[in-house]
């Protein structure tokens, strides 16, 4: 993942000189592998290189033709398709060279060609006119700020705070947002500062600021040609192989995450089969997270069943040895608060792991769980009757009360008529009841926080509506950079096999038949990796959470909790109720809590709001008379 910043000033007036040296300092976390930038009159383009494939080392950016400049940050999966359609040798470009050549022949239309992780920013400099794109999934960073004189750009919001004249004060929809459920990508922590969209086109000339998507998913599109199993189990098969060996292209060892559920260790296992048949350069290791005291939270035993299929031995990180809550990490960290803050012992343990391993890349089964409908309540039953096929509802009622053992009137309703008339959104997102409700009305902002998503009616069937979503909050997840917070800190590139985009269009052209059989979620994974997933594997039907762990860290952590709670900048700002909170973290810490993601939540905004105050207080705003300047302040101040 290397760094891209830069400045567009408006009117042809020049560039601040003082600009681009902050950019390359700031940026100088993600990309340390080198700096190069460009500058004419009233535009600078930065660039910071971190090498994770071979052809990196060969990147020269950023790149330049006589009339564009290319900043390019990614990973493209469809090389041989890119270079066979522009009549180039395939093998002998690198990423950035495609993605510069392919612009200068398609155009705005090329982006849509594009497969894989990327940001990029084009600087035209006959219409001088700025483009910046981001991937369908936003799983590469690129945030902008602007005002009447100029757009600054970083694959950083710490940089961008870091420029003179950019704003501080927070947007309190991302702050309810956050501690309510995933955040939307359309959000950062900052008014001022905003994110380009995943799968959006960004075009800027003179201040004139202009949004349009390349790649959106349009159900309409997706219909599926197969008629049988085998055909979907095969195309499934094929499309998981080919984004695992895709993201397995690295210029030294590769990392797999490895939890023993269905998802990581499917990974973990057509990773090694691409390692074992020579199809990449490099090696690979697993790392898994395993506990002691909380022993309802340990899955040594199906890691170990991985790990003899694999024919050795991974990391094993010990929670007992850096306790969840039992340290905060990188307290100079203040792009946007994580819940992966609360598990900072764990960082540094992957850290280590991925330094001895020399590696780069950290593969993560992120986005498994949302496409293949894990979660899904038999939403077979919802789509035939929505569909009015009633017979065929009835015989399967019949099929799933017996499996399930449960009653037909309980299946009628809670599985076939309720994911009809109610938003699958009202599942993902209780509100706590310790959010400041008339805050949140008194601010207008719960009509804000209804996503784009649920307001468009592009799915018809309840499956397909809950599919769209999950994938959705995946993507939110993905794109707010809390999954990948590690590549913040520390040189580490994450990539999700599971986000890759044929995968994600073949799977919304699945007949939810296919995902979810009676006795059977996750059904066409479990039959399409029969002989490459351990037996044992394949055929779990649960998975530990680490729900007993977070609760003995919440109790031994109760004097840090409890000063966090009286203490509260997320009381003072009106976003939550603190007694009600506290009571909250009462039951949690005897193993009764409602939702200890959302406790996570609280604790990790804690930790970045006094992030947050204290860097305000060592970096106040350029040119301001005050020697403190903090958000927090002027937050509480206003309101």
């Amino acid at each position: 993942m290397s760094a891209m910043g830069g400045a567009y000033f408006f009117n042809e007036a020049p560039v601040d000189v003082d600009l681009a040296p902050v950019l390359e300092t700031q940026l100088t976390r993600l990309g340390p592998d080198g700096v190069a930038h460009i500058t004419e009159q009233s535009i600078v383009m930065i660039y910071r290189a971190f090498h994770t494939t071979p052809e990196s080392h060969w990147e020269h950016q950023p790149a330049q033709t006589p009339r564009f400049w290319l900043t390019f940050d990614g990973r493209l999966d469809n090389r041989e398709e890119l270079s066979e359609a522009l009549g180039h040798t395939t093998g002998t470009e690198t990423d950035a060279g495609l993605a510069k050549a392919s612009f200068e022949t398609w155009g705005l239309d090329c982006f849509s060609r594009w497969i894989g992780d990327f940001a990029a920013v084009i600087w035209d400099r006959v219409a001088r006119e700025l483009i910046m794109i981001r991937d369908p999934f936003g799983v590469r960073a690129l945030y902008f700020h602007h005002n009447s004189r100029r757009l600054i750009w970083s694959s950083s919001i710490e940089a961008l705070l870091h420029c003179r004249d950019v704003g501080r004060e927070f947007d309190d929809l991302y702050i309810f947002s956050y501690l309510i459920a995933d955040v939307e990508s359309s959000h950062t922590p900052f008014r001022e500062i905003a994110p380009v969209l995943p799968g959006q086109i960004v075009r800027v000339r003179n201040g004139l600021i202009q949004t349009d998507s390349f790649w959106r998913l349009k159900l309409s599109q997706y219909e599926s040609p197969h008629k049988t199993d085998l055909e979907y189990e095969n195309t499934f098969n094929q499309l998981l192989f080919e984004a695992v060996k895709s993201r397995l292209r690295a210029d030294r060892p590769v990392v797999a995450q490895l939890s023993g559920g269905l998802d990581s260790s499917s990974i973990a296992c057509l990773a090694n089969e691409v390692v074992r048949n020579k199809k990449c350069e490099g090696d690979l290791f697993t790392l898994s997270f395993v506990f002691g005291q909380a022993v309802t939270a340990d899955e040594r035993r199906y890691i170990q069943i991985v790990e003899e299929k694999l024919g050795r031995p991974g990391f094993h990180l010990l929670e007992d040895e850096d306790p969840i809550l039992g340290r905060w990490p990188d307290h100079d960290f203040i792009a946007f608060p994580s819940p992966i803050f609360c598990f900072g012992g764990r960082i540094e343990q992957i850290i280590g792991a991925i330094q001895e391993a020399n590696a780069r890349v950290l593969l993560s089964g992120w986005g498994g769980d949302q496409l293949l409908l894990a979660e899904g309540e038999l939403l077979g039953l919802a789509d035939l009757l929505r569909a009015g096929r009633f017979l065929s509802l009835a015989r399967e009622m019949a099929r799933w009360a017996k499996v399930e053992k449960r009653g037909a009137l309980e299946l009628l309703w809670n599985a076939s008529i309720k994911p009809n008339i109610s938003s699958p959104y009202d599942e993902f997102t209780p509100l706590p009841h310790w959010i400041n409700v008339s805050e949140l009305q008194r601010r207008d902002i719960a009509p804000r926080m209804v996503p784009l998503y649920m307001k468009n009616e592009l799915c018809r069937l309840p499956s397909k509506r809950r599919q769209y979503c999950s994938l959705t909050l995946t993507v939110d997840h993905t794109a707010s950079g809390y999954g990948a917070y590690p590549s913040s800190k520390r040189f580490i590139e994450m990539r999700y096999p599971f986000l890759h985009r044929p995968l994600v269009e073949f799977l919304f052209s699945t007949p939810t038949h296919q995902l979810l059989r009676p006795g059977e979620r996750r059904s066409l994974q479990r039959r399409a990796l029969r002989g490459i997933l351990p037996e044992e594997i394949r055929i779990r039907r649960s998975k530990s959470g680490p729900d007993q762990a977070i609760g003995l860290a919440i109790n031994r952590a109760w004097k840090v909790i409890n000063n966090l709670v009286s203490t509260s900048r997320s009381a003072a700002l009106g976003f939550v109720d603190p007694k009600a909170l506290l009571a909250e973290f009462q039951r949690s810490r005897h193993g009764v809590g409602r939702n200890l993601q959302q406790i996570l939540r609280f604790i990790s905004l804690e930790m970045w709001f006094r992030n947050f105050e204290t860097w305000s207080r060592e970096n106040p705003i350029v040119g301001s008379p005050q020697s403190v300047n903090s958000a927090l302040e002027t937050s509480i101040e206003r309101r």
